[in-house]
């Protein structure tokens, strides 16, 4: 994580470089990303912004970890994760153990380790087949 973790352990720091995911695709020249896994601890609002063109361009599916206490140090609640894209035109879904998908209702708080499938609104038909009747 860029922001020292809440946690009782200690932790060894370390330098590493950063680019933004826009950046990052445009060097390398990508035209397309199908799916995303995003996994930043507590940066997620920070890459989403980074991956704006990328989230109105190629409009990936992402499974994304929605957690507060990687958020905290952060400054803000996991929910805003989930709340920046239904700004950009992404729905949100529960994964279930059998491998079906639900519609997800954003809470106030994520204090469980779960991941979350957000899909943008023109790309359901695509995850219709896995959904939860």
């Amino acid at each position: 994580s860029l922001k020292p973790p809440e946690v009782q352990v200690p932790v060894h720091e370390t330098t590493a470089e950063a680019v933004s995911i826009d950046e990052y695709l445009a060097q390398r020249k990508y035209m397309r990303i199908d799916i995303m896994k995003i996994d930043v601890e507590g940066g997620e609002r920070e890459a989403f912004r980074g991956a704006r063109r990328t989230l109105r361009s190629m409009r990936p599916i992402i499974i994304c970890e929605v957690l507060d206490w990687v958020t905290r140090p952060w400054d803000y609640p996991a929910c805003e994760i989930v709340s920046c894209l239904r700004g950009e035109d992404y729905e949100w879904f529960d994964f279930h153990d059998d491998g079906t998908i639900s519609p997800h209702e954003i809470r106030s708080e994520y204090p469980e380790i779960r991941n979350y499938l957000a899909v943008p609104r023109e790309k359901l038909p695509l995850v219709s087949r896995w959904r939860r009747e």
